[in-house]
């Protein structure tokens, strides 16, 4: 179990945690696998009956955070969705999700008021820096409150970033995306660089971080992003892949993967490829 959250009428618990918090309530995945503790889940636990209800099972984002709307009638989930982190509410009547829009491709952080629809929070996009905002709930209206960054990058170009997919041996699709140098000349060679998180997680489109891919796009290299199979966000089977595998299907992905993205780019230097993750 990650957290839990009384309900504003003090008769249920809001909790979330990983498929196995309630035994096999949770788990959505094929016979013979097992779900993946990372691909986060929630559940409402009714204190009189002393039962609990998986909200999320079938419902393929993993919840990172969940907490009650003011009045009780919905609940606000932070998700990873594929690349993406997203908000939603699911609202209790109708057990129905609704995507949110923050304007943001990464939701770091949301903070909500206790007595109205409002939140503040902060995030990021594939090429924008992190800002600061205030939501109108009811309304689903956003405006900036704080663009730190603004000044700083007001002079620099980016390159543009694109997705990228492929299919995998199981005929699955593997997303991924490539961010391209500035000023991109397809009649050029780039070197490239290949970015992967074998743990498996998704890497998601946030800016900047300890490997800025943008960053790397303005040295003159094509960055290739690419989410093996086993990372959360894509639904309970598809994160399941990983349990148990020791990196025997991601290893295959990335390497298959890498030559596919490679053939389909000619203006990459084959000669001249690295990779790195974490």
């Amino acid at each position: 179990m990650n957290a839990a959250e009384w309900s504003p009428d003090g008769r249920q618990l809001l909790l979330t945690g990983s498929p196995d918090l309630f035994g096999t309530l949770g788990w959505n995945v094929p016979d013979g696998m097992a779900p993946n503790d990372y691909d986060g889940q929630a559940y409402l636990y009714d204190l009189e009956t002393k039962t609990a209800t998986a909200i999320t099972r079938d419902f393929d984002p993993a919840v990172d955070n969940a907490t009650w709307s003011h009045d009780g009638s919905a609940i606000y989930l932070s998700v990873g969705e594929k690349e993406f982190q997203r908000l939603y509410r699911y609202t209790l009547k109708d057990r129905r999700f609704q995507r949110i829009d923050t304007g943001v491709d990464v939701l770091n952080t949301v903070d909500f008021a206790r007595h109205q629809p409002l939140a503040v929070y902060y995030g990021s996009s594939v090429s924008t820096p992190h800002r600061a905002y205030f939501i109108d709930l009811s309304k689903q209206r956003y405006r900036v409150l704080a663009d730190p960054e603004a000044e700083g990058f007001r002079t620099v170009d980016f390159g543009e970033v694109k997705p990228w997919t492929f299919q995998n041996a199981r005929g699955e699709t593997i997303d991924g995306r490539v961010y391209y140098p500035p000023n991109f000349d397809p009649n050029r060679q780039y070197p490239c660089i290949v970015y992967y998180y074998g743990g498996t997680s998704v890497v998601t489109r946030d800016f900047g971080g300890r490997y800025p891919k943008n960053l790397f796009a303005a040295q003159g290299y094509v960055v290739y992003v690419l989410q093996p199979s086993g990372a959360p966000g894509y639904g309970q089977a598809f994160s399941a892949y990983h349990v148990n595998d020791w990196g025997n299907i991601v290893a295959e992905e990335i390497i298959s993967g890498t030559k596919a993205f490679l053939d389909a780019h000619p203006f990459v230097d084959k000669s001249r490829v690295g990779c790195i993750g974490a």
